[in-house]
């Protein structure tokens, strides 16, 4: 009965609905999985009552209706051996242990039909599971609003554009722009929003690039400096020195990558790390755009060396891919 399961652990509960067969048994606590189980228990007597596991659930119902149970299972009553009076003394012995709580007493003395219309009255949902049917009516609610905007196919489209060796290289140079900026084109005060005291508005300064950098010297001889030694060489060479022209035609490539950010490291050792101007400008617009970089020239260095690592990976999966398509 009720009192047996009510002395089993949840755990134990759970295996014992699925010995009974009992589903949709994740996410119940555990008095509602005791009032499932024993309904279940109590309308499958004839299939599970010769279960042993159940053995102590259906030995502690009334002798009475215990034995229909075994006649409906086993036949007729004369067909059946009498079980051993040790065996029925402890079952009683056990009945009358289990009265002894307070609640089972409240329980046996409960009318059975009033037992049957408690059952059947359904309980207020925990705020555990509330909460939870909320959380997952807000999350569905949510991916269909994104579905429908079209979020999810942008970003997939996203991750593919960045997915390639020319996104990477595209990448790094930005940053290496990122980090000149200060120099050639410095933030300045462009003009002041004049304060509003009845509004409670202070004075506030609007920045922006100093556009008359732009017809300065200094400016173009940074400027040629930077995209001379981290494209104009390293893309110059890539395209004569193509190791991909020998290889298949889904290998080819216009610009080798792994040529590209070699060269590009090993002009920035020469004209930033040595001082070689290669007739580029004077020394000092070197220094001064090496100073800009993050780190100096070393930052050029640790991004041809992801290049190069990226330019190895690309080309082992594509190799492996091909050989996947013709096996």
């Amino acid at each position: 009965m009720a009192a047996w399961l009510q002395k089993q652990k949840k755990g134990e509960l759970l295996d014992l609905a699925k010995e009974a067969g009992l589903r949709n048994t994740d996410g119940l606590l555990k008095d509602d999985l005791i009032e499932s189980l024993e309904k279940h228990l109590r309308d499958h007597q004839s299939s599970l009552g010769t279960k042993s596991a159940f053995s102590d659930f259906y030995g502690r119902l009334s002798p009475t209706k215990r034995d229909r149970v075994l006649v409906s299972v086993g036949g007729s009553e004369g067909d059946r051996e009498p079980k051993p009076a040790r065996q029925r003394r402890k079952t009683i012995k056990s009945e009358e242990d289990d009265a002894d709580t307070p609640i089972k007493k409240v329980v046996a003395k409960t009318p059975r039909a009033i037992q049957r219309v408690a059952s059947g009255v359904p309980l207020p949902r925990s705020p555990a599971s509330a909460a939870k049917q909320r959380v997952q009516e807000f999350t569905g609610q949510v991916s269909k609003a994104m579905d429908e905007a079209g979020v999810s196919e942008n970003v997939d489209a996203f991750r593919h554009q960045l997915s390639n060796v020319h996104s990477i290289s595209l990448i790094l140079l930005v940053l290496e722009g990122l980090a000149i900026q200060p120099l050639v084109l410095p933030w300045v005060n462009w003009f002041d929003i004049p304060a509003n005291p009845s509004l409670r508005f202070p004075q506030t300064p609007i920045y922006g690039p100093n556009v008359y950098m732009l017809a300065s010297q200094e400016y173009w001889s940074w400027i040629t400096v930077w995209l001379t030694t981290s494209v104009g060489l390293p893309l110059l060479a890539a395209y004569f020195c193509n190791m991909t022209l020998g290889a298949k035609a889904s290998f080819e490539k216009k610009f080798d990558p792994f040529t590209f950010h070699v060269v590009k490291a090993m002009v920035a050792w020469l004209v930033f790390g040595q001082g070689i101007t290669l007739g580029l400008a004077n020394s000092l617009t070197i220094r001064q755009v090496n100073s800009a970089f993050f780190g100096g020239y070393q930052f050029l260095l640790l991004g041809s060396a992801i290049g190069m690592v990226a330019s190895v990976y690309d080309a082992i999966l594509r190799g492996s891919s091909s050989v996947g398509r013709r096996s």
